[in-house]
């Protein structure tokens, strides 16, 4: 043991028994006196209790052998990973709940558009935020550092198309399709990090991104997307305008995740080197600032009060699980970084499938559900053969290897 980390092992008992430096030399050789004294009675596994430790909690009672201090009572482990895993798993009912709010206030009389919604949770996002970088009183908090400024803004902008088309995509699509569709960014992110930093892209991903964009096709739903042959389905029938929107919905939110996997590229660029939530404040601050634009600029759109209280809470909510969720995943990846706790956002399809049966009193399609597990499930074993191989490496970082 070096010698800072004994002198900061003994910092309690020195507290706690006003511990003077001046009478190290009365008390040193008494002991030393004492100890020689007995010198016959001693053995090298003698040890030599510290008096009044009745006086000190458990946490502090110490005990020296051979020059050593042993706890006496060890404090309780602290588990990092269950703190990481119980925050991951809040973010994700917070995200199913924002999501539950958002398909809501889309399908209610007012039919609040996407952009609106986008602008109201992340100003509450921004604010929240901003606030609390603002009273750690550091500069670099607020704006990030200056070399990493043009990636924050990339990485925002890359975010706002991610929100923006799962938005979009749950005003015509089930809840569980919709947040099944956001899980084929990791195969993305891969792609793109194979094209953009040369990272390696296996067979085995080009694999799971085909077998993903199959599922894809049987999310549409084969009833949209294979009317029977004996039905008259044009154009205008209500069959062949519900197969334009999904599959206008499921593009969109393609794009989504194309914006999310360039959002993904551009923090695993940044590191360590910025604030988790200086970033995620970048993000909201350029979704506001867009989302409002859009809806000035756009024609067709602009701001619509919501129509009753119930919609007004509707929109404060998803604003405030907004904000919830990305502190809450920001929480669980300062707890520990662990593809354990990561790998907990799979279990948001979960929430969504729940919420949809009983909020919407819908249940997916089996083939749209079949569509949905190809997704998620190369989206998990992608996870698996990725932490399995950092394992191997021993890179404990990522969660593969021993913990620190």
């Amino acid at each position: 043991m070096g010698r800072g980390e004994e002198e900061e092992s003994l910092q309690p008992f020195l507290n706690g028994h006003d511990y003077d430096s001046r009478d190290a030399s009365l008390e040193l050789p008494e002991l030393s006196h004492r100890t020689t004294h007995n010198d016959n009675n001693h053995n090298a596994d003698s040890a030599l209790s510290l008096p009044s430790s009745s006086s000190r909690g458990p946490s502090e009672q110490f005990e020296f052998a051979e020059g050593k201090h042993v706890l006496e009572k060890p404090l309780p482990p602290k588990r990092p990973a269950a703190y990481a895993i119980a925050f991951m798993l809040g973010a994700q009912v917070f995200s199913a709940s924002m999501n539950v709010s958002i398909r809501l206030l889309e399908n209610t009389s007012t039919q609040l558009h996407p952009l609106q919604i986008l602008f109201v949770r992340m100003s509450i996002t921004t604010l929240g935020i901003t606030a609390w970088l603002w009273k750690q009183n550091k500069p670099d908090n607020i704006l990030g550092k200056r070399e990493n400024r043009k990636l924050l803004l990339v990485r925002a902008f890359g975010g706002f198309l991610g929100v923006f088309g799962l938005y979009y995509s749950l005003r015509y699509l089930n809840l569980s399709e919709a947040t099944v569709i956001t899980f084929m960014m990791p195969l993305v992110a891969s792609f793109g990090g194979y094209l953009l930093l040369g990272s390696p892209f296996s067979w085995l991903e080009i694999l799971l991104s085909i077998v993903s964009l199959f599922g894809v096709l049987l999310v549409a739903s084969p009833d949209a997307m294979f009317p029977a042959a004996e039905t008259d389905a044009t154009l205008n029938s209500p069959d062949a305008v519900n197969l334009v929107s999904r599959i206008w919905a499921l593009c969109v939110g393609l794009l989504g995740v194309c914006g999310s996997a360039a959002a993904f590229l551009c923090m695993s660029v940044i590191g360590k080197t910025e604030n988790p939530l200086t970033v995620v404040n970048y993000f909201a601050a350029l979704c506001a600032v867009v989302s409002v634009v859009a809806l000035i600029v756009l024609p067709g759109l602009g701001f619509q009060a919501p129509g009753n209280i119930w919609e007004w809470t509707l929109l404060f909510f998803s604003g405030l699980s907004g904000f919830l969720m990305q502190f809450l995943i920001t929480l669980s990846l300062q707890a520990e970084k662990s593809l354990v706790a990561v790998n907990m956002v799979y279990t948001q399809i979960v929430f969504a499938l729940t919420l949809d049966g009983i909020v919407f009193h819908t249940i997916p399609h089996v083939v749209s559900l079949l569509g949905c597990a190809l997704i998620m499930g190369s989206a998990v074993f992608l996870a698996w053969h990725k932490t399995k191989a950092r394992s191997k490496a021993g890179n404990p970082e990522e969660g593969g290897g021993p913990r620190r």
